[in-house]
């Protein structure tokens, strides 16, 4: 027979076991709420503008939790996005930089700045100096022993190449031609001569100018 001390023992018993079963994981408070959709997605910056083998980087700024990012240009030819934003200017032109994230996009607009390459010479106080510039930055061609001159310049793909003369004293110069910075002599240096245009089709390279025959300038290519 059921005493009243076994009745009420019981009852605490159930009371306990369904207080413990109905309790929530995280400690007896309300579940975690369901994050809220991401409707639009912000970047640092919506504008670049660069130069060739410049570097930049792009960032989400709206708070998207642990959701995946997909970068992607539309032309990476002009400028590559790597899985982080990172930016890397290749050529010029201009770009679109798409962020995607839960199907929300944002649109990035970079415009690349050409190279500009100009040939000429600089005169150091004794002698004229072969050089040309890659966007204001020069580079040397000349030793600056002798007088010489650039003349013209042809860049194809990584391929600097640059024509003009350097002196022969006491009253010859070599026709010149440098790729990279890498000097060859066209002539043998015995008549007045000049390398005067360059022009690259494919793997040929065009070099026109003139050679002294003793008497007048001929023309050669």
């Amino acid at each position: 027979m059921l005493t009243q001390k076994t009745i009420l023992n019981f009852i605490a018993m159930v009371f306990l076991i369904s207080t413990v079963g109905c309790s929530s994981d995280n400690g007896g408070g309300e579940p975690d709420p369901t994050p809220d959709p991401i409707t639009s997605i912000d970047l640092n910056e919506t504008e670049l503008q660069m130069n060739v083998d410049d570097t930049e980087m792009l960032m989400v700024t709206t708070a998207i939790g642990e959701s995946p990012v997909t970068w992607t240009s539309d032309d990476p030819q002009v400028v590559q996005v790597d899985e982080t934003g990172a930016l890397t200017a290749m050529a010029g032109g201009t770009v679109q930089i798409t962020v995607q994230v839960e199907g929300v996009t944002a649109v990035c607009t970079i415009v690349v700045a050409p190279d500009v390459f100009v040939a000429g010479t600089e005169f150091n106080g004794t002698y004229n100096v072969a050089k040309y510039w890659k966007n204001g930055e020069v580079v040397l061609l000349s030793d600056g022993g002798s007088n010489a001159i650039a003349n013209s310049i042809f860049v194809n793909g990584p391929d600097v190449h640059v024509v003009g003369y350097e002196s022969n004293p006491p009253s010859a110069s070599y026709a010149t031609y440098w790729l990279n910075g890498e000097e060859t002599q066209l002539t043998d240096g015995s008549q007045y001569a000049s390398a005067q245009a360059v022009f690259v089709y494919e793997d040929d390279v065009y070099i026109a100018g003139y050679e002294s025959n003793g008497t007048k300038l001929v023309a050669k290519y």
